[in-house]
């Protein structure tokens, strides 16, 4: 719960003909309620993906891995992900 204090000040004439005032102040104090946050929740610690891996494609070969990827009703990004761990997986490994 969030509190807010508000303080309002107003000045007041003591009297019509007189130039003196009378300086009010106030504090109210209002309950307000939390605003959710929009989006998506934050994902646990260490499950998130943050690399990123950038190649250039030609046009034919964009609309190749999306067809691919409808295939398989994946994303784009699922298919490219498993296709490239699958070819990495398999190649035996040379020092």
């Amino acid at each position: 719960m969030l509190i807010a204090v508000v303080i309002c000040c107003a000045y007041i004439k003591v009297k019509p003909t007189s130039n003196q005032a009378l300086y009010v102040r106030t504090i109210k104090i209002l309950q307000m309620s939390k605003k959710s946050k929009l989006g998506r929740p934050p994902l646990p610690k260490g499950s998130s993906r943050g690399a990123r891996l950038f190649c250039r494609l030609l046009a034919s070969e964009v609309a190749e891995i999306e067809a691919a990827a409808r295939t398989a009703k994946r994303s784009k990004s699922e298919w490219i992900r498993e296709a490239l761990l699958a070819a990495a997986r398999r190649t035996p490994k040379s020092r």
